[in-house]
C-alpha cells in the first residue's frame, strides 16, 4: 500500500494536503476565501487511499480511490467548528468531537456541525459515529448534499456498499454535475462488479473536472469498461488519462495489465514498453515488476517471472501476492526448498488464507509427504468455511497417493452429489479407478467428464492413457488426436501418439508426430529421443545419430541416449566413435549394465574377445537376471570351446526358472560338447517350443540328434532350419550328411544275409 499512497498523493491531491495542513489559521481562512469559490475542500480524512489494496492490484488492475469526505465550507466562522479543526489539524481527533459534541449539545442538531462531526469520525477511523451524525444531520436536513454524500464514504467504511449506492445515487439527485459524487458512485460500482454501471457514472464524471481529477476519472472508467470486456474503450479511456496525466502510473499500469491479458506478441510488446515507463517514473512501484512477471510467465519463461516476482517482493515487502506467485513459479520450476520457504514465511504473516495453505500442501505432495499435505488441505478447507474445491480434490489426490483408494473414491463421490456435472471431479474418480485397475468404470467416468465439457483435453488425455494400459492401440490413438485437435502443441499428446506408431511400427507417423512436439519445444530431450529410435527404425542412421547427439546435448546424463547412439554409430562403422560415447556414458553411470553390455558389442566387433569377455563378466556381477550379458558371454565362451564354463554360468539361471530360449539352446550347447546329450536335448526341446524357428535351436538339436543315431530327424531340423537361412552352406552340408545318413538307415537287408 506505501507505493499506492505515495502515487496518489503526487498524482492527485498535492495542493489539497497544504491546505489541510494550514486549517485553522487566519491565514488559511483569507485563502480559502478566494479559492473556495470555484470549488469543494476535500477533508481528507485516512493516510492511504482504500481502495489501493495489493491483492486488487495484482489481479484487477488498480482500483482508484474514493474521493474523501466533505466538509462545509460555509461554516468556517462558527466558533466550535474552527477549533474543531484546529484540534483535527494537530492530531487530536479525541478533543475535535468533544468540543463538536458539546456545542451540539447546547445548540441542537444543526446539520451542518453533525457533518463536521462525521468527518472527524471518519479521519479517527470510527465510522459508525459518522453515520450517526450523518443520519441525524439528514432528519433535520434532508436535501443537504455533503450529508449524502459523506453517508456514502461511511456506509462504504462500515461494509454496507448497497446503502452507499444510495446514498451516492440521493447526493447525484441533489447535485447532478458534482465531480466526487459521481466519482465515488462510479467507483463503488466497481468494487460491486457492476462495470457497465460503473462506466456510466463516470462517464459523466470525466465531464465536471479537468487537470488530474479528469485523469483519475478516465483510469476509473478505463477499468469500468475492461471489466465489461470492452477492452478497446478501456483502451482509450487509460490512454486519455495519461494525455491529462502525463506521468501517471495506474492507467499505464491497468492499460498495461490488459494488453498481457490480450495477449499475442504485440500486444505483449506494447505491455513491455509501458512496463518499462513504469519502471522509469518510478524505480521501486513494486506492481510493475509483478507484471513483469506475469508477462514473463505469459511467454513461457518461468525463470524470468519467478526473478521479477523475487524484485517486486524485495520492493514491497508487504506485496504479499507477489511472494505468493514467486512461491507457486518455484515450485513449477521444481525449486521446492525455495517455495516451501515462501509459503511459510507467508503463513506466519497470513495465517488465516486458504490459498497460502493449500500451497503448502502442493509443496508437500510434490516431496511425497501425502499424510503432512492432506493436513494442509484439511486445514485450507477449514479455513475457507468447508468449501474449497481445489482444496478438495487434491486431499482426494493425496488418498490416493497413500493408495487408500476406498477413501479417496468415496471423497469424489460426496463431491459429486452436490456436483454431479462438475467434469474435473469424473475426471479426478477416473484417475483413482485407473489406479485401481477398474477400467470399465475408469473409461465411464472419462466419458462423462468428456461430455460435460467435450473440449476437455485432459480428460481425453488421460482417456489414451486408460486405451494404452489396456492395449487398445487405435482407441488410445483416437483419443489423443482428439487431445491435439483441441490443444494442437499438447507435447504428451504427440509423444505418446509418436509412441504408440512406432510400437505399431509406424515409424513415418510416428517421426511427424515427434517433429510436430519439437517444432513447438525444440528443445524437448524426450521427444528427440523419440525421433531418434523412429529415424533409425526406418534405416536412417545418420539422422538417427543426429537426433541422439541432440538428446546428449540437452540431457548429458541420459544414459540411454549415449548408449543408443553408440549402438547405431557401431553397426554404422564408427566403432572408435561408438567406444567414446559408451565409455563416456560409463564414467557417468558405471553401474549401468546395458551401456556396458553395448561395450561389450562393440569391443567383440572389433574382435577383443579379452575385452568384451571382461564387460560381459562385470554385467553378470552387476545384473545376474540381465539375459542378454549372460546368452553373449556363454556364445564367445562356445565359441572359444570353453563349455565347461558355461555350464557354472547359466545353470543357476535356469535353476532360479528366469531362463530365455536363448540361454537354454547355449546351456544344450554346452551340455552336447560336454558329451552330456540327454541334457542338451532336454534344454533345447524347451527352447525350441518358445522360439520353434530359431536357426540355432533348430541347429544344436539335429547335431543331438544325429549323434544319438536320429539322423532323420536331424535332418528334417535342418531343412526347417534352411527356410530361414536359404544360403548357409553349412546347413546344406549337414542336411546332405544327416539324409545320406538317414538313407543308410532305411536300406533293405542285403540277399545273401537274408538267405543266410
Amino acid at each position: 500500500m506505501r507505493y499506492a499512497s505515495a502515487w496518489f498523493q503526487r498524482s492527485f491531491v498535492p495542493l489539497l494536503l497544504v491546505l489541510i495542513a494550514l486549517i485553522g489559521t487566519t491565514v488559511w481562512l483569507d485563502h480559502e476565501a478566494e479559492a473556495v469559490a470555484s470549488r469543494p475542500i476535500v477533508f481528507q480524512v485516512e493516510r492511504r487511499p482504500a481502495g489501493w489494496r495489493a491483492d486488487e492490484i495484482a489481479e484487477g488492475g488498480i482500483t482508484a480511490s474514493n474521493a474523501q469526505a466533505e466538509v462545509d465550507i460555509d461554516a468556517a466562522d462558527h466558533p466550535a467548528i474552527l477549533a474543531a479543526r484546529a484540534s483535527a489539524t494537530r492530531g487530536d481527533t479525541a478533543e475535535a468531537l468533544a468540543g463538536l459534541e458539546a456545542a451540539l449539545a447546547s445548540e441542537g442538531d444543526d446539520p451542518v456541525m453533525l457533518n463536521e462531526l462525521a468527518v472527524v469520525a471518519l479521519r479517527a477511523n470510527r465510522p459508525a459515529r459518522a453515520l450517526t451524525a450523518l443520519d441525524r444531520a439528514i432528519q433535520s436536513a434532508p436535501s443537504y448534499f455533503r450529508a449524502h454524500y459523506n453517508r456514502g464514504i461511511a456506509l462504504t467504511r462500515t461494509k454496507r456498499p448497497k446503502d452507499a449506492l444510495t446514498a451516492y445515487l440521493r447526493a447525484c439527485e441533489l447535485r447532478p454535475k458534482h465531480f466526487n459524487a459521481r466519482y465515488n458512485l462510479g467507483a463503488l460500482r466497481l468494487r460491486l462488479d457492476r462495470p457497465k454501471a460503473a462506466a456510466e457514472a463516470l462517464t459523466t464524471a470525466v465531464t465536471l473536472a479537468g487537470g488530474e481529477r479528469r485523469a483519475r476519472a478516465f483510469a476509473a472508467l478505463g477499468l469500468a469498461h475492461a471489466r465489461a470486456g470492452h477492452h478497446d474503450d478501456a483502451a482509450r479511456a487509460y490512454r486519455q488519462a495519461v494525455q491529462y496525466q502525463p506521468n501517471a502510473i495506474a492507467p499505464r499500469y491497468n492499460l498495461a495489465l490488459l494488453l498481457v491479458d490480450r495477449g499475442g506478441d504485440r500486444a505483449h510488446a506494447s505491455a513491455r514498453r509501458l512496463i518499462e515507463r513504469i519502471k522509469a517514473l518510478r524505480p521501486d512501484f513494486a506492481p510493475a515488476w509483478f507484471l513483469e512477471a506475469r508477462l514473463a510467465s505469459a511467454a513461457g519463461d518461468d525463470t524470468a517471472a519467478l526473478a521479477a516476482y523475487r524484485e517486486a517482493s524485495r520492493k514491497d515487502q508487504g506485496f504479499w501476492k507477489a511472494r505468493y506467485n514467486a512461491g507457486v513459479v518455484a515450485l513449477r520450476l521444481g525449486e521446492t526448498d525455495a517455495a516451501a520457504r515462501s509459503f511459510e514465511a507467508l503463513a506466519k504473516q497470513h495465517p488465516k488464507r486458504p490459498e497460502i495453505r493449500f500451497q503448502r500442501g502442493r509443496v508437500a505432495y510434490r516431496e511425497q509427504a501425502y499424510e503432512r499435505a492432506a493436513d494442509h488441505y484439511r486445514a485450507a478447507i477449514d479455513l475457507a468455511g468447508g468449501d474449497y474445491l481445489e482444496a478438495q480434490v487434491n486431499l482426494g489426490l493425496c488418498q490416493r497417493a497413500m493408495k487408500q483408494y476406498d477413501t479417496a473414491l468415496a471423497s469424489f463421490d460426496a463431491l459429486l452429489t452436490g456436483r454431479p456435472d462438475n467434469p474435473k471431479l469424473h475426471l479426478n474418480r477416473a484417475l483413482i479407478l485407473m489406479k485401481s485397475q477398474r477400467t470399465d468404470e475408469a473409461r465411464a467416468a472419462l466419458a462423462r467428464a468428456i461430455e460435460l465439457r467435450p473440449e476437455y483435453a485432459t480428460a481425453l488425455y488421460n482417456l489414451g492413457r486408460l486405451e494404452t494400459a489396456a492395449e487398445a492401440p487405435r482407441a488410445a490413438i483416437e483419443a489423443y488426436l482428439a487431445v491435439l485437435s483441441i490443444r494442437p502443441d499438447h507435447r504428451r499428446a504427440l509423444l505418446n501418439i509418436g509412441s504408440l506408431y512406432s510400437a505399431q511400427g509406424e515409424y513415418a507417423e510416428a517421426e511427424r508426430a515427434f517433429r510436430r512436439v519439437l517444432k513447438a519445444s525444440p528443445t524437448y530431450s524426450k521427444a528427440w529421443f523419440n525421433l531418434g529410435l523412429a529415424l533409425s527404425k526406418q534405416g536412417r542412421d545418420a539422422e538417427a545419430i543426429e537426433a541422439y547427439r541432440k538428446v546428449v546435448e540437452l540431457d548429458p546424463d541420459n544414459a540411454a541416449a549415449r548408449r543408443n547412439l553408440g549402438a547405431i554409430l557401431g553397426r554404422s562403422g564408427r566403432a572408435d566413435e561408438a567406444m567414446s560415447v559408451l565409455r563416456e556414458a560409463l564414467t557417468r553411470g558405471p553401474g549401468d549394465v546395458e551401456t556396458r553390455y553395448n561395450l561389450a558389442v562393440q569391443l567383440r566387433r572389433q574382435r577383443d574377445r579379452v575385452g568384451a569377455e571382461a564387460e560381459l563378466r562385470r554385467c553378470t556381477r552387476l545384473a545376474p537376471k540381465f539375459a542378454p550379458a549372460h546368452e553373449s558371454l556363454a556364445s564367445l565362451l562356445l565359441r572359444d570351446k570353453r563349455s565347461a564354463e558355461v555350464l557354472p554360468l547359466l545353470e543357476p539361471t535356469v535353476a532360479r526358472g528366469g531362463a530365455t530360449a536363448v540361454i537354454r539352446a547355449r546351456l544344450g550347447r554346452a551340455y552336447f560338447a560336454q558329451d552330456r546329450p540327454e541334457e542338451a536335448r532336454a534344454q533345447l526341446e524347451r527352447a525350441l517350443k518358445k522360439r520353434p524357428r530359431s536357426v540355432e535351436v533348430l541347429s544344436a538339436l539335429a547335431r543331438v540328434e544325429a549323434a544319438t543315431k536320429n539322423p532323420g530327424r536331424a535332418a528334417e531340423l535342418v531343412e526347417r532350419a534352411l527356410k530361414r537361412r536359404p544360403k548357409s552352406a553349412l546347413l546344406r552340408k549337414r542336411l546332405l550328411a544327416y539324409q545320406a545318413a538317414a538313407k543308410v538307415q532305411k536300406l533293405p537287408p542285403d540277399r545273401d544275409e537274408e538267405t543266410k
